[in-house]
């Protein structure tokens, strides 16, 4: 499936949702995550694994939201998170010297969904929040690290990237202050539940942490009509 697709998808799907009118609150927000991946080796002996260093990246969600109780709700959410990381590795040609690197960042452009339970306890002008749930990912384009070797550029990673576009699912544990029902700040973690196998022998963790700051589409309108 096409990026095209999967955002012409993302548009009908929110698109039906606002339709429905079966939410109470519709949110965008958007902000910056770090991201990190541990690469592990199980053909080694014993097994070898590492991490990256982290980079940052944008992300972009919408939201709808809709009131179970009086202090519980769910939102579930579509958008797009960029994850990655910064290659540490040194490499070496047959001499011992190093390997120069003319990009270091493996860049990860994920179509993003999740759902999850929002608990708000407290009823006051700055109302905080937690959120906890799911989310799903999927890969739809990457930039790989680029490597030189007797002048020539190669991608460090060309023969696993493609088989990292796959589904992968990951936890969302989020805290937030909202502002009179309009605007949003919020921090997220998510960790993994399932690994991105490659083969039997090598398997990747995905990292992710996420500030975002967000609007109320609800209370913008209604502060239009005024």
């Amino acid at each position: 499936m096409t990026i095209k697709n999967l955002y012409v998808l993302f548009l009908i799907l929110i698109s039906s949702t606002l339709n429905a009118q079966i939410f109470d609150k519709y949110g965008v927000r958007a902000g910056v995550g770090f991201s990190n991946q541990c690469w592990k080796y199980s053909y080694y002996s014993p097994a070898y694994e590492y991490w990256n260093n982290y980079r940052a990246g944008l992300s972009v969600n919408v939201n709808a939201e809709k009131q179970l109780r009086e202090y519980i709700s769910v939102r579930t959410e579509f958008g797009y998170i960029q994850k990655g990381f910064v290659d540490n590795q040194i490499r070496t040609n047959i001499y011992g010297e190093e390997i120069p690197k003319p990009n270091k960042e493996f860049i990860l452009h994920n179509f993003s969904g999740s759902a999850g339970f929002k608990f708000s306890p407290l009823k006051t002008v700055g109302k905080p929040y937690l959120i906890a749930g799911l989310r799903v990912d999927y890969l739809v384009k990457y930039k790989d690290v680029l490597i030189e070797r007797e002048g020539v550029i190669y991608r460090a990673n060309a023969n696993r990237l493609e088989d990292m576009r796959k589904f992968t699912l990951g936890g969302l544990i989020g805290v937030g202050i909202e502002y009179k029902e309009f605007l949003y700040l919020e921090i997220e973690f998510n960790p993994t539940l399932s690994q991105i196998i490659i083969d039997d022998d090598f398997a990747i963790q995905d990292r992710y942490f996420g500030g975002t700051l967000g609007l109320n589409i609800n209370s913008l309108f209604e502060k239009a009509k005024k």
